[in-house]
């Protein structure tokens, strides 16, 4: 590689690589020709706990994204309508919700703890503002969450190490 690249540069939106023109055949001198040796990709920089993540592909990660918030919007609509239903009487147990909903009671233990989210991490999953690396799985595995807002925003990745406020990237 260290034959064929001549230089390498990240910014917080692209990546460019320019190949070394007489590797690739080309003739340094012509301006027009060295520029086909450059290419360009559109790329995320994610701070992930101390270190930095960078992102490539973005449109691959768009459509996961957009997938799992869906997924994670209908995990939060279904552990909110379960707590409903056993707030106001209308199941009196988990057995007799799970029977309803032909679903396991241990599913419905594992998920009810979504309904306890503070209502600001529900909304920015709701809008799609959720740090990438939040996923379903990711936050069905983080159950139970702390009771502390604060701390379930820090947990599930809302807060960079220093404490400030995530904001997404993508």
């Amino acid at each position: 590689m260290q034959r064929c690249v001549q230089k390498i540069e990240v910014t917080r939106t692209r990546l460019w690589v320019r190949f070394k023109p007489t590797s690739l055949g080309l003739d340094y001198d012509d301006e027009v020709q060295s520029n086909n040796a450059l290419i360009e990709i559109p790329v995320a920089l994610k701070r992930c706990g101390m270190a930095m993540k960078l992102i490539i592909n973005l449109e691959v990660q768009r459509a996961t994204r957009k997938k799992d918030t869906t997924t994670m919007i209908a995990l939060l609509a279904k552990a909110n309508d379960w707590f409903s239903r056993l707030k106001s009487g209308e199941c009196k147990s988990v057995s007799e919700l799970a029977e309803e909903d032909n679903v396991r009671g241990k599913h419905i233990c594992k998920l009810l703890p979504l309904a306890f989210l503070s209502p600001e991490i529900q909304q920015r999953i709701m809008l799609g503002e959720h740090p990438p690396e939040l996923n379903a799985l990711q936050l069905i595995k983080r159950t139970p969450f702390p009771h502390d807002w604060a701390e379930q925003k820090r947990v599930l990745g809302f807060l960079h190490p220093a404490g400030k406020a995530h904001s997404p990237i993508l």
